[in-house]
């Protein structure tokens, strides 16, 4: 099954998708599992903010926004 779903709370999708895109200005900027598209340079890169993303035990992503 495939569930095409837009978010804009990033904690939400790294908790739940198993894939996400992240797009900047219209364009693909990354594309993969959570763990590696959701990582501090991506979101300095594409939103201008300082992060601190850790891996959870779980393998999923927690965000802490600084």
């Amino acid at each position: 099954m495939i569930v095409i779903l837009v978010l804009h709370d990033l904690q939400a999708a790294a908790s739940w998708a198993d894939t996400v895109t992240v797009m900047s200005g219209g364009r693909l900027f990354a594309h993969g599992h959570p763990r590696d598209v959701i990582t501090r340079s991506t979101l300095k890169q594409v939103y201008g903010i300082d992060a601190v993303v850790e891996q959870t035990a779980r393998g999923g992503v927690n965000i802490q926004v600084e």
